[in-house]
Parts: C-alpha cells; structure tokens; sequence
C-alpha cells in the first residue's frame, strides 16, 4: 500500500501540475492581461466546474448509493467543454481544477471517497484523478494538434494561393468519390466571378466563351469521366463583354489502390501570351511578306520578260489583223487564228499577273487542298526566264497523281520560290554544261508528300549544316539570313518539316515534307 501510494502521488503531480506549468511557460512570452471574451469564457468554465465539483464531490446521506457513479460525471460535460474550446490547456486547467476542490473536500470535510481510514481514502482520491487525467489530457493533446495541422494547413494554401495569383495562376482540385470542387480564389477572378458566388465546376465552365465552350466543357468531362489528364486554352468572357484567355492544365490523382480519386490542375492567365504569339505571328507575316516582295524583285527582269513576250504576240497579232482588215481581206478563218493567238498570250499574261498579286497580297492564312506537282510547275513558269538567263536544266521526276497536300498555296510557293533560287545561287560558279536542278515529289509511309529538290553546286561544309536555319545566317554575299528560317517556320506552321543535307556526290538537297491532310 506504501508503494501504490507513493507512485500514485508522483503519478498525480505529473498529471496536474506538469501539463499547466509546462503549458504557462510556453504561453509566458505572449501572455496578457487584457479582458477577452476568450478569457472571461475559461474564467467562467472554471468557476462552473469548481461549483460543480464542490456540490458533486459532497458526500450526502440523503442521496442513495447507487447515485453516486452519475455525481462522479456531473463535473464531464465542463471537462470535455473545456477541453474542446481551450485544447491541451484547458484539458490540464479542468484537471487541476478539480483536483484542488476534491483536495479541498477531502481535507475539509466527507467527500465521497470515504471508503475507511485515511490512507485508502487518499488513495481512492489519486486512482480517481488519475483515471480522469489521462484520457482528458489525451483528449486536449489531440484536439490542439489536430488545430495546429489545420492552422499549419491553412497557412500553407493560403501560401501557396498568394504564390499561385503572383503567377496568375488559380489552382482547383475535383473529387472524384464526392464529386465536391476545389479552388483558390484567383479562379474566382480570373472567370470574372463575384465574391459571394461559391465556386464549383459548372460555373466557371459557363463562364467559358459560347464559342469556345462546346469544345472545353467536352474536354473537361471527357477527362474528369477517364480520369486522364487534360491541356487546353479557351476564352473567357469578362463582365464587360470582352474575353480574356485561359490555360488550363489537370492530371489525375491515384490512390494507394491504384485507382484515380481526384483531378488536380490549374488554371492560369495566358492573354499577355496569346497577345504575344499573336504579334510575333503578324511580324512574321510581315517578314514573310517582305520576303516574297523581295525575291519578286531579284526576278524583276525575268518577270518584265514574261509579260513582255505575251504582250508583244498581243501587239503583233493585233497589227496583223488591221493590216488584213486595211487591205480588204476578210479571211475569216485567219483572222479567227489571230484571235486565238491574243486569248491565248493574254491568258499567258494574265497568268503571270495573277501569280504575282497572289505572291505579293497579305492577308491571313489559308489552309485548302493544294496540287504539289501543279504549284511546283506554276512556280517554274514563273522562274522560266531566270532558268534560261542561268542556262539551268530542270529535271523533273515528280510522281504523277499525287494526293492533294493541305496548306496554304501562296505560303508553300515562297518556300518553293526560296529553294529554287537558293539552290540556282549555288550554282554560279558551276560550269553551264553542268547546271541542272532535280525536283521531285513523292508519297511518304504515312500519307504525306515529300518534296526534294536537288542542285548540282558546291555544297555545305559540314560544320554549317545545321547553322542554316539560324536566323541571319547566311552563306551568300547579299543574302539577309532570313530566307531558310522563314520557310522552316511555313513548314512548322503546317505540321511539316525542312531540311537540307549535302548529297552524295556533289552539291546539296532541300528535303521538305507536309503531313497527311486531317495529320
């Protein structure tokens, strides 16, 4: 009985007087004197529990013994109060309470742990306390951590909320299981929805642009329903009628088992960047442009030819006519023949012109099927006069019925013209004998066309074949260094690719390839 007592008063001095004391001098530095209402509320359940405790430890005669276990819970629903609105403190704060009032009681007066001598009372009084400690304290302990990790929580979202709107970025998350929606509230902003509207799915998708939401709102249940991630940009409608736009980007989460229990993505503002693709692509266009005006004007010679011949056939053919028609002479039949003849130049003529509008007119890109073998032929009409000033064969080894490519035709005829009149520059120093450019077409494994065309000149040094397509690289004399990367970007911008590699023997080949249409 010695031991028993002795361990249980140690046990009990650490049960009531450790956790408070531990607890004050943790909260010293930050302790303040000033009324609260938090303050008065632990004031007043200390001072309930204490009434509570004096009248329910009282050990009264009147009362029948079998109503003694519900006086022991009186003082539990303050208790358990105390510790879910304080925590670990007021959990220890209750303890020690009623420790000093049973104290108290037993010191003062019958309680209700008089079952004999002195000796059993006390330690009657510490299995008490001691049975009630542990479990309470246990119950404060949990109840403050598990308001720390929520406070920690907390704090972290609204770091990594304030992280994400620096970076115009809003981050949501979908519950699968539930189907309950997640997000910060820079989503909010960035669909231009008012404060007090609580944020879900639905509403931030009918925000979307009415021609833009078709696609995104099939999209977005498409990949929530497969649970598989999900990239894509669209148009929001502003609350003064304009539209900014919106990137967002999901993948899904999965489970210890394996399986997917949420979408998490997010959603960032991408105006400042499309406003930037789209002044790049105009300034490329421009280059573009420039470019194709600039090449027209090295072939103003060959061109001024082509028009000439047809115009001067016109001018004959039209001569002839009057001196038969002044001589009295109505050959129907011939003059029926110089009829033909100025249709047909004219028609040359006009040909020539309409290549030239088409070459030198801006306007945006558009993509219809497109005969390879018939634009190809096109853009060497429109080089025959330069062709024959550089005494240049052609060789033509394209593959009949090939399958229409899709493009746009007056962006492909630049990067024919740019190859054609690169690979005839390479060949000014190759003896006229020997001056021939190959061009051919075929079908790739996959559908496409390929197009090579081949010349006969110097080559590249291999240290410079890649370099070519480096803007403001250039191997020529008077050249820019734009012409190759502007058909690289032509190519990209259709789905295709370019390349330039020396051939075998001697001089080098333009390789470029467009993929098959719907590719």
């Amino acid at each position: 009985m010695y031991w028993a007592s002795w361990y249980a008063s140690n046990a009990l001095g650490s049960l009531t007087l450790s956790p408070i004391a531990l607890i004050c001098i943790e909260r010293m530095g930050s302790f303040s004197f000033t009324p609260t209402l938090r303050r008065v509320e632990a004031i007043l359940v200390a001072a309930v529990l204490a009434v509570t405790c004096f009248f329910a430890f009282k050990e009264d005669t009147s009362i029948a013994s079998g109503y003694v276990p519900a006086l022991l819970y009186l003082p539990l629903p303050i208790i358990v109060w105390a510790a879910v609105r304080f925590g670990a403190g007021g959990a220890s704060g209750a303890i020690l309470v009623i420790s000093v009032v049973l104290i108290w009681r037993a010191l003062n007066g019958h309680n209700l742990f008089d079952v004999g001598n002195a000796e059993a009372n006390v330690f009657a009084i510490q299995l008490f306390l001691i049975g009630l400690s542990c479990p309470i304290l246990l119950l404060g302990a949990a109840i403050e951590e598990t308001r720390h990790a929520e406070t920690v929580t907390r704090e972290r979202e609204e770091r990594i909320s304030f992280a994400a709107a620096s970076s115009s970025v809003g981050l949501w998350q979908y519950d699968l299981a539930a189907g309950k929606f997640w997000a910060t509230d820079y989503c909010r902003t960035l669909f231009g929805l008012p404060a007090g509207v609580p944020l879900d799915l639905d509403r931030l998708l009918n925000r979307i642009h009415p021609n833009d939401f078709p696609t995104a709102h099939a999209v977005f249940k498409s990949a929530i329903a497969r649970a598989a991630p999900l990239e894509i940009e669209f148009r929001v409608q502003g609350p003064d009628r304009g539209y900014h736009w919106v990137s967002a980007r999901a993948q899904p989460v999965f489970g210890d088992d394996g399986k997917p229990t949420a979408m998490t993505g997010a959603f960032a503002d991408a105006t400042s960047r499309k406003l930037a693709e789209a002044e790049a692509d105009m300034q490329r266009h421009e280059i573009a442009h420039l470019m194709r005006v600039s090449m027209l004007g090295e072939l103003s010679g060959g061109l001024a030819h082509e028009l000439t011949q047809p115009l001067t056939a016109i001018l004959s053919n039209a001569q002839a006519g009057k001196i038969l028609l002044a001589a009295g002479k109505k050959n129907l039949p011939e003059i029926g023949n110089i009829f033909d003849d100025i249709i047909t130049e004219d028609n040359r003529a006009g040909e020539v012109i309409h290549r030239l509008r088409g070459l030198m007119k801006k306007g945006e890109i558009k993509y219809e099927p497109v005969d390879m073998n018939e634009l190809i032929a096109s853009t060497l009409r429109l080089l025959h006069s330069e062709l024959i000033g550089r005494r240049i064969t052609i060789n033509d080894e394209k593959t009949p019925d090939l399958p229409p490519a899709h493009g746009d035709p007056i962006q492909l005829q630049q990067v024919l013209l740019n190859l054609f009149m690169n690979a005839m520059d390479a060949m000014d120093g190759v003896a006229p004998s020997r001056r021939a450019i190959t061009v051919s077409t075929a079908v790739t494994d996959e559908g496409g066309i390929d197009v090579r065309i081949s010349d006969c000149g110097m080559g590249l040094p291999k240290s410079q074949e890649h370099s070519v397509f480096q803007p403001f690289f250039t191997t020529k004399k008077r050249g820019l260094g734009l012409g190759l990367p502007i058909c690289a970007s032509i190519m990209k911008l259709h789905g295709g690719t370019l390349s330039l590699q020396n051939n075998v023997s001697e001089g080098a080949t333009a390789i470029f390839r467009l993929p098959p249409p719907g590719a």
